[in-house]
């Protein structure tokens, strides 16, 4: 039998004695320990800018409105005087994207933190400061003007410091575990993805027909609302004009709706299959982040009289209500080895 040549450090151009280095840590923290982190950090900024709201003299409800503006088109014509008001709208959609952030931020802290050196407190203080300026110097004045413009900016910094520090506290609890042990060692098969991405997308269809009728716009006008992300004659007519019969409509708009119900039903069972627990819990993080991706991020360029005439807290239940009955499908297969 031959047996392989050993190659020395010299022999591969390699100073002798260096070696080549392993970026990805050999353990890291449990994916909870981001979740409860998260949720604990968002709790804390919640806190303090309801705290900074009242000492400025602007009222408990100022500043979950003020992020509330990032989905509601309304809200970004407010006064100070308006924005200072409960709104119940206002108070479930703030509160949804900023649970959904602070979520989203602690997984990825809690990922990143094992590359780094020294206690996650220390990376903590410095998250805080990066964090603070890429929302407010780079986020904000994009994608919620109205909050750059009104926004306490000292508070805005320490709520952040109080985010990433609480985080990082409560994710050095966590004791890490073997890289290994993160690795999916078996998938749910692609047509768990398939079908449940038909039936949330089904689901989902139902809840905006629901609403549609409920805010007495009709069943047709959300499928008219997302074929305008197509059709561009859509996007000059009126609320009125949306929601009349159109077969176009309903046809661009139903082939929309379902293939992006099947993308992301694929993409969601992959994701499942690399984390712990039950299906269900990612699918409530998942429908809060692909909401915020939606609507926040990727409406207003891509289908502008959408982000302007949408319902937003119907919108948010659509989206939940699609990943949830999405993860409870794909939960009822079994997973297979990966070969």
């Amino acid at each position: 039998m031959v047996q392989d040549k050993v190659v020395s450090p010299e022999e591969k151009g390699q100073p002798k004695g260096e070696t080549t280095a392993v970026v990805w840590p050999p353990a890291i923290y449990p994916y909870q320990a981001g979740i409860v982190g998260g949720l604990v950090g968002g709790a804390a900024m919640a806190v303090v800018g309801t705290i900074a709201g009242l000492v400025l003299g602007w009222g408990p409800w100022y500043p979950v409105n003020l992020l509330a503006a990032a989905a509601i088109p309304d809200f970004q014509t407010m006064n100070p005087a308006q924005l200072s008001q409960f709104n119940l709208s206002g108070l479930f959609v703030g509160s949804v994207i900023h649970f959904t952030i602070s979520i989203a931020i602690g997984l990825l802290f809690g990922i990143l933190l094992p590359m780094f050196p020294g206690h996650p407190l220390g990376w903590s203080i410095v998250a805080g400061g990066i964090l603070w300026v890429f929302a407010d110097i780079v986020l904000l004045p994009l994608l919620n003007p109205t909050m750059a413009e009104l926004v306490n900016v000292p508070s805005f910094i320490i709520a952040h410091f109080a985010y990433t520090i609480l985080l990082g506290v409560t994710v050095s609890r966590y004791e890490k575990i073997p890289i290994h042990a993160a690795r999916p060692t078996e998938i749910y098969p692609y047509r768990a993805g398939i079908v449940g991405g038909l039936l949330g997308g089904a689901v989902m269809a139902a809840v905006g027909l629901i609403a549609g009728v409920v805010i007495g716009q009709g069943p047709w006008y959300p499928v008219n609302l997302l074929a305008a992300t197509a059709m561009r004659g859509f996007q000059t007519m009126s609320p009125a004009e949306l929601s009349q019969f159109s077969l176009s409509g309903l046809f661009v708009g139903t082939v929309l709706h379902l293939t992006i119900s099947i993308v992301i039903g694929l993409l969601l069972v992959l994701l499942l299959s690399m984390l712990p627990g039950h299906p269900l819990l990612w699918s409530l993080i998942a429908g809060g982040v692909l909401w915020v991706f939606a609507d926040v991020i990727l409406l207003l360029p891509l289908n502008p009289i959408m982000a302007r005439l949408v319902n937003v807290p119907s919108f948010i239940i659509a989206h939940l209500a699609f990943t949830i009955v999405l993860g409870l499908w794909v939960s009822r297969y079994e997973k297979i080895p990966i070969s």
